[in-house]
């Protein structure tokens, strides 16, 4: 009767353990994802990756911190979109004394490892004033047609528009770079049309 009992036990042992190991499998190989994560937005399905969004876009993945619709307000001219996209290099810049400083920085390492990896285009980054980071000073007047400076600064108000040959990143708060960055990825991609 004891050996019964130990043995209906060691079945409901090892029945609890199959299920359990076979739920980390179904989560594994089905996904994270649920359906409510995933949303379309013109052709293109987004997945909720961590804290941001990712697509597919040309067979590569793309990740962005903010979903198109939270961005799509932030106007851009084609003419910025153009020049972006035309470019084998992009100069990036800013004061590093700002007190955005760090959003900044997070906004263009995106910006550059996207397009990097999307379009190998080779990103510049330096500081608008000497420093101590052996960064190079860049500045609106290093802007060329061929080369051109996306300048990051702060502001009372979030946009972005050419200066001559310098296209200038106003925005109040860190979160605003990073939604700029988000905006100008989405028209570079024709994901925002």
């Amino acid at each position: 009767m004891r050996k019964q009992k130990i043995k209906k036990e060691k079945i409901i042992v090892f029945f609890i353990a199959f299920i359990m190991i076979a739920s980390v499998f179904g989560i594994i190989f089905s996904g994270y994802t649920t359906q409510q994560d995933k949303i379309k937005y013109n052709d293109f399905s987004f997945v909720r990756k961590g804290g941001g969004w990712s697509t597919i876009v040309n067979q590569r993945e793309a990740v962005f911190n903010y979903f198109p619709t939270e961005v799509e307000d932030i106007n851009i001219s084609v003419a910025i979109i153009n020049r972006l996209s035309d470019t084998p290099q992009i100069d990036m810049t800013y004061n590093f004394n700002t007190t955005n400083a760090e959003d900044i920085a997070l906004a263009q390492y995106q910006l550059f490892e996207t397009l990097d990896f999307h379009f190998n285009t080779y990103v510049r980054v330096g500081f608008t004033e000497n420093n101590s980071y052996n960064l190079p000073i860049i500045t609106c007047n290093d802007s060329t047609p061929y080369v051109p400076v996306l300048y990051f600064k702060e502001s009372n108000t979030t946009q972005i528009f050419f200066n001559d040959n310098c296209i200038i990143v106003e925005a109040e708060s860190g979160a605003d770079f990073l939604k700029i960055k988000d905006r100008i990825l989405y028209a570079i991609f024709g994901i925002i049309r």
